[in-house]
């Protein structure tokens, strides 16, 4: 089991349409969580800080917008999308319902808004204790 967060930077206020849904996310920095359950989880990563690529997931809406950036990809080997889920709510408050984690019912959303960078920091040292291994992409 390996997941992953995504550190966003939305650089003005957008407007998303997802499927019948329109959505609008402020200037400001979000993360957004996901799994990586395959044999190069890098990979994941790299596809999401493409812009040109097919729209498959929900947050393909926001990384092929020109004024969203990925600021850093963080992988957690041995570390549960539930688990990181749980983690990361302790820190941040969920944004969009529903955003990302239409197969996890249980879930708010996958897309959080950050909201300053100790608070960050805190969650990379929650990471350090409770991943087997973490690999930082940018």
């Amino acid at each position: 089991m390996t997941s992953y967060i995504l550190l966003l930077e939305v650089k003005s206020t957008i407007h998303l349409v997802i499927g019948s849904k329109r959505f609008s996310l402020s200037k400001g920095e979000y993360i957004y969580i996901g799994s990586a359950n395959i044999r190069r989880p890098y990979l994941r990563i790299h596809r999401h800080m493409v812009k040109r690529k097919k729209v498959k997931w929900h947050i393909d809406y926001l990384t092929i917008n020109p004024n969203v950036a990925i600021n850093l990809g963080v992988i957690c080997y041995d570390l549960s999308e539930d688990m990181l889920y749980s983690i990361v709510l302790n820190f941040f408050r969920p944004t969009i319902k529903g955003f990302g984690c239409t197969d996890s019912k249980k879930h708010l959303s996958h897309l959080f808004r950050s909201c300053s960078h100790k608070c960050l920091g805190k969650l990379i040292d929650v990471f350090v204790r409770m991943c087997n291994a973490i690999e930082f992409i940018q």
